[in-house]
């Protein structure tokens, strides 16, 4: 019987990443620096505290609401094109 032609495999270069990858080799501090210039650069702060953002945000979702009410609502939210 005789047998299958074998392929081969074509040899096209690797698919560069367009991360750079430098950026893992930074130390921490260096990265640290970084994101919080980027951060800066675009007014993102810090939150100051983390009881003022609770009670900012209290009102978000019902309290008597778990998870599956959330995935049940987010479910039927995009299920609509997102408006809800």
């Amino acid at each position: 019987m005789p047998s299958k032609p074998r392929t081969q495999r074509s040899k096209k270069p690797a698919v560069k990443s367009s991360r750079k990858a430098t950026t893992s080799l930074r130390p921490p501090s260096e990265s640290r620096r970084l994101l919080e210039e980027q951060l800066a650069a675009q007014g993102i702060r810090p939150m100051e505290s983390l009881d003022k953002f609770f009670e900012e945000t209290e009102d978000f979702w019902p309290k008597d609401e778990g998870p599956d009410e959330f995935t049940d609502w987010l479910k039927n939210l995009r299920k609509s094109g997102g408006r809800g």
